[in-house]
C-alpha cells in the first residue's frame, strides 16, 4: 500500500479510515499537513451545507467536536432548539412525540412513579404540564386496562382538563359513557362488567371516543408548541 507511513501519521491527527486517508494523501501527493487542511476544509463545507452556518462557525464547532459531523449537528440542534422542540421536530407520530415529552417531564420534575400517576401526583406541576400529563396518563391507563376501567380512574379530572383544552365534545362523550355504565351497574350490579361490552349504546359511545382521539392528539401537541417556555427545555450539552 502506498503512503503507509504518511497514512499512520495522518490518522494520528484526524479521524479518518485507511481508505479515506489514502485518498487524501493521493490528492496532496503525500503531504500530511496539506491532507489535514484538505480534510478540515471538506468537513467544514459539509457542515455549512447541512446546518446553514458560516464557515467560521463550522470550523469552531468541528474543533469542539473533533471533526465529527454527526456530533456537530447534534450540538447545533441542541443550541437552536429546546428539548421539547426537538421531540416535536423528530417525531411525526403523535403518540411517540407525546410519550417522549411525558418522559422528559417525568425526568425534569422528578416525578416518582408508583405505577399510575393520579391527580395528586401531578397537582404540583405548572397548569399546562398538569393538563398534559393528566390527559396523557389517563389515555395510557385506558390503553392498558381498557376504556371501561378507565371510566373509574380520575375521570372528573380528565374531563376537566379536556374542557380546558376546549375539547367539550370529547368530555361529553366520556361522561355519557360513564353515565351509561353507571346505569347498567344500577340494574345488573357486578354483572354489568360482563354486559357492558355487549351494550349497543355503550359500544357506540366508546367507538365515538376513539374517533375523537385525533383531536386530543392535536390539542396536546399544540399545548406543547404554544408553551415551550414551560415544557422541558434543557440542552444536554449545556
Amino acid at each position: 500500500m502506498e503512503w503507509l507511513t504518511e497514512i499512520a501519521h495522518l490518522r494520528e491527527r484526524i479521524p479518518v479510515g485507511i481508505k479515506a486517508a489514502q485518498r487524501l494523501l493521493s490528492s496532496t501527493k503525500g503531504d500530511v499537513a496539506a491532507a489535514v487542511a484538505c480534510f478540515r476544509a471538506q468537513q467544514a463545507a459539509v457542515l455549512v451545507n447541512k446546518a446553514q452556518v458560516t464557515s467560521q462557525e463550522a470550523e469552531r464547532l468541528l474543533l469542539l467536536t473533533e471533526y465529527d459531523i454527526a456530533r456537530a449537528l447534534r450540538y447545533i440542534e441542541q443550541q437552536r432548539y429546546t428539548l421539547t422542540e426537538l421531540i416535536l421536530l423528530k417525531n411525526k407520530n403523535a403518540t411517540d412525540a407525546q410519550d417522549k415529552i411525558a418522559l422528559a417531564i417525568e425526568f425534569e420534575w422528578q416525578l416518582n412513579r408508583h405505577y399510575w400517576f393520579n391527580e395528586d401526583d401531578l397537582k404540583h406541576l405548572p397548569p399546562v404540564l398538569h393538563c398534559f400529563m393528566l390527559i396523557w396518563e389517563w389515555r395510557n391507563y385506558a390503553g392498558w386496562e381498557g376504556f371501561p376501567c378507565a371510566l373509574f380512574f380520575d375521570l372528573t379530572a380528565y374531563c376537566d382538563q379536556l374542557t380546558l383544552l376546549e375539547l367539550h365534545d370529547v368530555a361529553e362523550t366520556v361522561l355519557a359513557a360513564k353515565k351509561r355504565y353507571d346505569a347498567l351497574l344500577a340494574i345488573y350490579g357486578n354483572k354489568a362488567h360482563q354486559i357492558i361490552c355487549r351494550d349497543e349504546q355503550y359500544k357506540t359511545l366508546e367507538a365515538q371516543y376513539y374517533q375523537q382521539e385525533c383531536a386530543i392528539d392535536d390539542a396536546l401537541l399544540t399545548l406543547a408548541k404554544n408553551n415551550l417556555d414551560v415544557f422541558p427545555g434543557c440542552h444536554q450539552d449545556r
